[in-house]
């Protein structure tokens, strides 16, 4: 099951590796950036970076906000404001994986002062003011959880450091359907490949 996450801002620029670390390191959330951490890709990257020294890795991705891709009731609005930019967040259901997410897409909205939307976790929109407290909230409900990175991206990394010709056999894992974007917001279906360690394969999510 893939978990998505996003956040809206207006400032034209998102903020450097460096900045944003600087935030995660203030609020006390302790996901360490990886040194390539590039919030101006505009093509699904990961980031395999590490929460509280345990390997946490998320799917992102910089876009334009459009607004005729949206449909948002009518109470969102007033919290949403005009935002310029976006950036995607995804990962699967692994609990290491989520908290590295929450972390830095919380982060983000605070110092961009964006809005942070994850369906999954909330049908409202979560203001600058409350992504922090939100994302501690998502943390410490999950920490019980942790088991390790998840199967699949550990074993497409393994499959490609070995250099092997046969494939990760992801044949008979059930990826399910990611979560929709639900009572807030719809936007277009379009297929892409999913950036993963192995490249596993095409997957469906939304995207811009």
């Amino acid at each position: 099951m893939a978990i998505q996450t996003f956040v809206f801002f207006t400032q034209e620029k998102p903020p450097t590796r460096e900045q944003l670390q600087r935030v995660l390191d203030e609020e006390g959330l302790a996901y360490c950036l990886p040194t390539d951490f590039d919030l101006t890709q505009r093509e699904e990257s990961v980031a395999n970076g590490h929460f509280e020294t345990l390997e946490s890795c998320f799917d992102y991705m910089l876009d334009d906000y459009s607004a005729d891709d949206w449909q948002w009731d009518d109470a969102d609005l007033p919290v949403l404001g005009h935002p310029q930019r976006l950036v995607f967040f995804n990962t699967w259901s692994n609990a290491q994986e989520i908290v590295g997410m929450i972390s830095v897409a919380a982060a983000l909205a605070k110092y961009t002062q964006g809005v942070l939307m994850s369906d999954f976790f909330s049908e409202q929109l979560i203001p600058a003011t409350d992504a922090i407290p939100f994302a501690k909230e998502i943390i410490e409900n999950s920490r019980e959880q942790f088991s390790g990175p998840s199967a699949l991206r550990s074993g497409a990394s393994e499959a490609q450091d070995d250099d092997e010709e046969e494939n990760v056999d992801v044949g008979d894992i059930d990826l399910g359907h990611p979560s929709s974007i639900g009572q807030n917001a719809t936007i277009p279906d379009k297929e892409i490949h999913l950036f993963l360690a192995g490249n596993a394969g095409p997957y469906r999510y939304p995207v811009l």
